[in-house]
């Protein structure tokens, strides 16, 4: 197992790419938690979370 560092610049754009391309053709899928700003504190209490990303909106 290694760290991003040691990755050669390059190959992290050309992943970074290839993720892009994944998420236009609808291969990558990810849910999201919609989180209001003033609610903040209490969404990193939750436990109710796996497998989403919580996106914090204004």
């Amino acid at each position: 197992m290694m760290g991003v560092g040691v990755l050669p610049l390059e190959s992290v754009f050309e992943e970074i790419n290839n993720i892009w391309s994944w998420i236009k053709e609808g291969k990558f899928y990810m849910e999201i938690e919609e989180v209001p700003l003033a609610e903040i504190a209490s969404a990193w209490q939750r436990n109710d979370l796996e497998g989403k990303r919580l996106v914090i909106i204004p």
